[in-house]
């Protein structure tokens, strides 16, 4: 590069800079092709030797805004070797991360990248700008964002997305993904921008403040919808799930939530609560003839984790353990003493589920 050329970049590097701290201002409704003429110290008119249109530097703005977020994408896929044309990285390397892994690391990356960038976050996925239209460069530019994100599901199909999915052939074909996954890792990305736009506008605040486990509970779902997890995780997800289906099907007949039932030690309860998350499953009843000094009835509650359960009862099919933990966890129970009451007055057998 010549000199006269390296004097070119650096100005665009400084009208770009300027550009940056305008829109952080005033945003990109606002930008003023005077004001960053005036802030780089050229006159208005000299601007326009660079940039030919506001248009052209929203552009090149967005551009640059891209390649930025590409490249913390890209960072953060560093440390794992990328799957071969059959998705197999551990035949590549065995400490690479697995799909779900890197899926939930770019994730991250994005939304990282969109708190410490928010002004280029808003810039690139904000309200659009009235009257400026994005050129067909900036494509491409987009499409490297999400090409970190559809690596993580070559190989795989994921179903239901067919009919969105049908314009997208194309873009498929260039990503090697079936459409229909093309679609749904499209609204998968969608969704985290979503989020992060959200977080950006303050909408979490004094609802989820901060947003991290939120954030890594979306992450999750949608490493399960996407199909990212691994053989074991889904089996365990089928095995917690046909649990948690017998477990509630025994209390809608016996007794319902405030239904009253006799405890083998003569005393009326009701179950108040019955709630199955996160592998572990939490309940918690009432008798509602003995009185707390409280003044309300005594409450005990029981938290019990799947993953412990699966391996601590035999035989390990769902159905026959939820009858085992009813019949062995539950129903010999004794109403415990005061002494297990706990701030939130119940009264808890074993560890109560973490807070």
């Amino acid at each position: 590069m010549g000199k006269r050329d390296e004097a070119r970049a650096q100005t665009v590097d400084r009208i770009l800079a300027a550009a940056r701290e305008e829109i952080a201002r005033v945003g990109g409704v606002g930008l003023s092709m005077r004001s960053v003429a005036r802030e780089v110290g050229m006159v208005s008119s000299a601007i326009y030797r660079y940039f030919p249109s506001r248009e052209d530097l929203l552009t090149a703005m967005i551009l640059e805004s891209y390649r930025d977020l590409a490249g913390a994408l890209h960072a953060a896929e560093a440390d794992a070797d990328i799957a071969d044309d059959d998705g197999d990285a551990a035949a590549v390397n065995p400490d690479a991360l697995s799909d779900a892994e890197l899926w939930s690391r770019l994730a991250e990356a994005l939304r990282g990248w969109g708190l410490r960038a928010p002004h280029e976050f808003q810039l690139i996925y904000g309200t659009p700008i009235p009257g400026y239209v994005a050129p067909p460069e900036t494509i491409p530019a987009a499409g490297e964002v999400a090409a970190p994100f559809l690596g993580c599901l070559r190989s795989r199909h994921v179903p239901g997305f067919e009919s969105a999915g049908a314009g997208m052939s194309a873009f498929a074909n260039d990503s090697r993904v079936t459409p229909s996954t093309a679609a749904a890792v499209v609204a998968a990305i969608s969704e985290l921008i979503g989020f992060v736009g959200h977080e950006l506008a303050g909408h979490f605040v004094g609802l989820a403040d901060p947003a991290d486990d939120l954030f890594r509970a979306v992450v999750a779902r949608q490493v399960r919808d996407l199909g990212l997890g691994s053989a074991a995780d889904d089996d365990e997800l089928l095995w917690n799930s046909i649990f948690g289906q017998a477990f509630a099907r025994h209390f809608a007949l016996h007794p319902a939530p405030g239904m009253e039932m006799a405890h083998p030690d003569d005393s009326p309860y009701r179950v108040d609560e019955l709630t199955m998350m996160d592998g572990a499953v939490t309940l918690v009843w009432s008798y509602p003839e003995i009185r707390s000094e409280r003044g309300g009835p005594v409450r005990v509650g029981r938290h019990w984790n799947l993953r412990e359960l699966r391996r601590g009862f035999s035989p390990s099919d769902p159905e026959d353990v939820a009858g085992a933990v009813i019949d062995e966890d539950f129903l010999p129970l004794a109403l415990p003493s005061e002494d297990r009451e706990g701030p939130d007055g119940i009264r808890w057998l074993g560890q109560p589920p973490p807070a």
